[in-house]
């Protein structure tokens, strides 16, 4: 039998599919990668926002117009809190909760067998156990991501996760070390460690922290050129300690995302995030200090509730400030179960989309500034695909930072890193000329 998917939300819901496409793989099934016909749809959904989660029911009826007799698969957040209203959506045989996806393969066996629709959702805010599914063939891929970590126990105001995605727990050191390993022996030259909250990695455990696993990961890899990219870090994660040794790793990628969500200490207040923009700016320094003009990227959200204009004009400047290279900027989108959305003065969409619309001019500026500072230099690119535009043939690919270059050649340089000067700046891409 085929089996299809649909990944919404969040890289970590990205690994987590491919986990499951893997069991399914293990136990003889065809993974269509197409989006084309299936006989069993695996929707991983999301549930940060309203919206994501009426994206999640679409996604049902999107796979039902494919195979519209299709043995639907719901997992993820929106499975995860609501998981009753899931199993009347049409054709949904099997609803399994954001630490139950081992047993996916097992209950569409036996719904297949019965046809008696199958759901199992764990308490999370009473089991803190990593589920261990891995991936084990990568195929040709130049950039895999792998999940050290699930959960998160800051319980910000405006979040659902720590309800979705449970209590922080962390993928055993050893259990780490084997999969990059594995990772390794593939040829993959990059890799990027992610999770819900990958700054409190190894907290659980007590025993070690993100920076000894960093440190590990470049050990065993020192063989290699295998780059090692950072998931979104709490600001808190970043000390002088941490700092220190992470700048002895050669091959750890200068692209930062350090997660702000406001410049203005009195809206950080009120979302419950546990730092001040002096703080912020203080792992902001620390990163620039040991790193040679390294990408900082962030979120911010705009119009949460109580938000006045001068506590936007706060936040423009205090990112004007920082000369982020990229800024993720989300309208604040009212999220029941969260305290945010029983705070008074929401606001209008109307003002929030106002200041995205100049959050958003300012952060273009930024992000060709930061570009900008790169053109004319020799900078080390790992291609990972040929692209066509107008009749001429292209090479993509990443500098360490992030930056997406484009070189004009007939050769294949795909899964290859090579030098290239920076040329010219385009809209979201620089041209680049390879070094003999």
């Amino acid at each position: 039998m085929k089996v299809g998917f649909l990944s919404l939300g969040c890289k970590a819901n990205s690994y987590d599919t491919e986990t499951i496409l893997a069991q399914f793989e293990k136990r003889g099934y065809e993974i269509v990668r197409d989006h084309s016909y299936a006989d069993i749809f695996i929707i991983n959904t999301c549930s940060v926002t309203n919206i994501a989660e009426r994206k999640s029911r679409q996604a049902v009826e999107r796979v039902l117009k494919i195979n519209p007799d299709a043995i639907i698969v719901v997992t993820g957040c929106y499975a995860q809190i609501k998981p009753d209203e899931v199993k009347n959506l049409r054709n949904v045989a099997v609803v399994a909760g954001n630490r139950d996806r081992m047993k996916i393969v097992d209950m569409v066996e036996e719904y297949i067998s019965t046809g008696s629709r199958k759901l199992k959702v764990t308490d999370l805010l009473h089991n803190s156990k990593f589920e261990e599914l891995d991936i084990s063939n990568y195929g040709t891929r130049t950039r895999v991501q792998l999940k050290i970590q699930d959960g998160c126990d800051n319980f910000c105001s405006y979040c659902i996760i720590p309800y979705t995605r449970g209590r922080i727990c962390s993928k055993p050191m050893e259990k780490v070390l084997e999969q990059v390993e594995q990772i390794k022996s593939q040829g993959v030259k990059e890799i990027v460690l992610t999770g819900i909250h990958i700054a409190s990695y190894g907290r659980d455990i007590k025993e070690y922290s993100l920076i000894d696993l960093l440190e590990k990961i470049h050990g065993i890899t020192d063989s290699t050129s295998m780059r090692i990219r950072l998931g979104s870090l709490d600001p808190s994660v970043v000390t002088e300690e941490f700092t220190e040794r992470l700048s002895k790793l050669e091959r750890i990628c200068p692209q930062f995302h350090l997660s702000l969500q406001s410049g203005s200490d009195t809206v950080l207040k009120r979302m419950n995030r546990h730092y001040t923009s002096d703080e912020y700016y203080n792992s902001v320094t620390l990163l620039r200090q040991a790193f040679d003009n390294p990408a900082l990227t962030t979120d911010i959200i705009v119009g949460f509730p109580g938000e006045t204009e001068e506590e936007f004009n706060q936040t423009l400047a205090f990112a004007e400030k920082v000369g982020f290279a990229k800024i993720h900027i989300f309208p604040y989108s009212k999220r029941e179960g969260t305290v945010a959305a029983k705070m008074p003065d929401q606001i209008p969409h109307s003002v929030a989309a106002e200041r995205e619309k100049r959050l958003s001019d300012a952060e273009k500026k930024m992000r060709c500034e930061y570009i900008a500072s790169h053109i004319g230099k020799s900078v080390s690119v790992l291609f990972e695909e040929i692209k066509e535009k107008d009749g001429v043939r292209y090479a993509c690919g990443y500098t360490p930072e992030y930056i997406y270059v484009h070189v004009r050649t007939n050769e294949n340089f795909e899964n290859i890193e090579k030098n290239v000067m920076l040329k010219e700046q385009k809209s979201d891409f620089v041209i680049g000329v390879i070094e003999n």
